[in-house]
């Protein structure tokens, strides 16, 4: 988790945010990844265990060794307390890849 995104880079390393956060960035590194590989990121409000959304996206033609993000905003309203979760998925597989655990505090 990050608190934004630079060139294509994250800027720092989270594990908690706040209630007024306008926005949660999720990255990863995608190693030697062909062409046109699919990422969906799943959001959830872990704390009552409630599905946010899905964000899907392709790696086109980037390259094989690259940052995949996804980012999570509340329209401006503040985040519940509590802990959120995000899987992150390769492909179609059913089981995710990598399991991101922080809280809003």
């Amino acid at each position: 988790m990050t608190s934004a995104m630079k060139d294509g880079k994250p800027l720092d390393r989270l594990i908690a945010y706040t209630q007024e956060s306008p926005a949660f960035y999720a990255a990863g590194t995608l190693l030697s990844a062909p062409p046109h590989t699919k990422i969906r990121f799943s959001w959830f409000f872990a704390t009552d265990n409630r599905h946010i959304t899905d964000v899907e996206l392709n790696t086109e033609n980037h390259g094989s060794d690259i940052f995949v993000y996804s980012t999570l905003n509340n329209g401006g309203d503040p985040w519940p307390k509590g802990a959120f979760r995000v899987e992150i998925f390769v492909n179609d597989r059913s089981d995710p890849d990598q399991i991101i655990d922080f809280e809003v505090e």
